[in-house]
């Protein structure tokens, strides 16, 4: 793929992944979110986290809910994102996710009352995205949210552990990457789970 014009390369890898997302059905969801718990759990910035930052999925992503449980039963705050005015993603804790109200695109996020959060250094964030490589490339939907929200926190050397998490087929060869697109320390899917030195 050139890096020539990522933007293209970039609408054209969405578009492929798309196209193989759609067979994805609610229990195969289920299943890899179970199986990339299991990864997770066993894993020292698992054990090493006091907060667990996830979002809840939507149809055609890895299920999150399995991560939300065993993050609750170890005792670790649970951080969910919302999208505010200004396009801007920020998280906020969430105790009970009955609660989660529908937000943009039709995404549970929590109550706009709740207190804005700060991913800490502490903090294990799992972050969406379409498709990702193993040098922590990642490509998005495309807005942007989890690049502009990232990038300060990703900046200093003592920032959260973030990765990725996706379905096998959503790892590719190469994402094309831009300035603006913010690199992961790994990535887990159902079939392994991969941190980059």
């Amino acid at each position: 793929m050139s890096l020539v014009r990522p933007s293209e390369d970039k609408k054209r890898l969405r578009s492929t992944i798309g196209r193989e997302l759609e067979s994805v059905t609610d229990m195969q969801a289920l299943a890899v979110g179970v199986a990339i718990d299991r990864f997770l759990c066993a894993s020292q910035g698992w054990l090493e986290a006091s907060e667990l930052a996830v979002f809840a999925s939507l149809p055609r992503e890895v299920d999150t809910r399995p991560l939300m449980r065993s993050a609750a039963a170890d005792g670790k705050t649970l951080l969910l994102p919302r999208i505010i005015d200004g396009g801007v993603l920020e998280f906020a804790a969430v105790s009970d996710l009955d609660a989660l109200v529908p937000g943009r695109f039709g995404i549970r996020e929590p109550d706009p009352r709740l207190p804005v959060r700060p991913l800490s250094r502490s903090a294990l964030v799992l972050v969406p995205g379409v498709a990702f490589d193993r040098r922590g490339g990642r490509l998005g939907r495309g807005a942007g949210y989890y690049d502009r929200v990232l990038m300060p926190v990703r900046a200093g050397a003592e920032g959260p552990l973030c990765l990725g998490i996706a379905f096998a087929l959503q790892v590719v060869e190469s994402i094309p990457m831009t300035p603006l697109d913010v690199r992961l320390d790994g990535l887990v899917t159902e079939d392994e789970f991969l941190l980059i030195s």
